[in-house]
């Protein structure tokens, strides 16, 4: 008798706690952005990362899933790869510009770059530097792309600087998304006499899936075209909350003003597509991160070396620029931008 007793109560219990979890999980799971977002977190909580307390925060989930690797950046976990491997046969892989590995003789002495590794490849930081470093010629041809593979990133609204979102932390007015920074940035360099492209189509709308395979597309064309392109600039805006579920602003102040810090992605082939020249990108940004210790001290944020390769075997100085995160304001962003451009020319040479 008490055996057949038992089995109904246990029922009632298994059943009891089970909706009690549900009803814990569902309005956590809202709080930071779904069950994704609830999962980043808690492995963050139990795991932690290498970065600084700022920087190990939650991650903001995308408005879709998908190809949205960059804005995971920091979770140290491998994300679905965002470009499907059967769609890159047909690309030609033994195009790749032969110019010398990007780097600088100009570092500071004993510089240390800084990286967060989520790879299984062992890097030695002290031997990135190279003293033949990438040199442009500076004669009218098109030498810099800069793209946005997630053009419709936006920044915190604020009276300098008011705007109606889209979606989430995304708007298509190129007044306010990061095609706003890529606009400053062309128009810095071209002043120093640079030959730039910038593409300024949303490449995000309506859909957020597939993005990078999108990007490849125009890339290539514009190789295609411009054969005298070196470097590939995919500029982003990060996304990352708080432990009170707020858009997380990463910033440093300079001269008494607020700028949005930078970090430089940089993708490798251990996601299964074929980037044998992934080193030199690396050595690209570590160079690029030298100057920006050097110049602005705080405005860097660690390396963040990735299994995906972003789009970056088009060019052997190619590399994600992640220009603060959706908590800046469009303003310290362009400031942010303003410093990346004397980062650049000093890492390419120019005065």
């Amino acid at each position: 008798m008490r055996s057949k007793v038992r089995k109904p109560r246990i029922f009632r219990y298994f059943v009891g706690f089970f909706i009690a979890v549900v009803l814990i999980c569902i309005p956590a799971a809202a709080q930071f952005g779904g069950i994704t977002g609830l999962y980043a977190y808690l492995c963050l909580q139990l795991q932690g990362t290498p970065e600084t307390v700022a920087e190990s925060a939650v991650i903001f989930p995308p408005p879709e899933n998908g190809d949205t690797v960059v804005e995971s950046a920091n979770l140290g976990n491998p994300v679905q790869q965002p470009e499907s491997v059967d769609s890159e046969k047909t690309q030609v892989e033994d195009s790749l510009p032969t110019s010398p590995p990007p780097a600088s003789d100009c570092v500071p002495f004993n510089y240390t770059p800084q990286i967060v590794n989520h790879t299984a490849y062992t890097i030695d930081p002290s031997a990135l530097f190279d003293a033949d470093g990438l040199r442009l010629a500076l004669d009218g041809t098109p030498e810099i792309l800069i793209v946005h593979t997630h053009s419709s990133e936006s920044f915190t609204s604020d009276a300098e600087n008011p705007y109606l979102p889209d979606d989430v932390m995304r708007t298509l007015d190129t007044n306010y998304n990061v095609v706003r920074l890529g606009d400053a940035l062309s128009a810095a360099l071209e002043a120093a006499g640079i030959g730039v492209i910038h593409d300024r189509e949303i490449n995000d709308y309506p859909s957020y899936n597939g993005s990078y395979t999108q990007m490849l597309k125009r890339v290539n064309q514009y190789l295609s075209d411009y054969p005298s392109i070196k470097m590939v600039l995919d500029v982003h805006r990060d996304a990352i909350l708080d432990e009170e579920g707020n858009n997380l602003a990463l910033r440093t102040e300079i001269d008494g003003e607020q700028y949005a810090k930078l970090m430089f992605v940089v993708g490798t082939d251990e996601g299964g597509l074929s980037h044998p020249n992934w080193q030199k990108n690396l050595s690209f940004a570590a160079t690029m991160q030298g100057w920006g210790d050097s110049l602005y001290p705080g405005l860097m944020r660690s390396i963040d070396l990735r299994q995906e390769r972003f789009n970056q075997h088009t060019t052997t100085a190619s590399v994600i620029v992640e220009v603060g995160s959706a908590g800046n304001t469009l303003s310290e962003a362009l400031r942010g931008v303003e410093c990346l451009v004397e980062i650049l020319l000093r890492t390419l040479g120019i005065e």
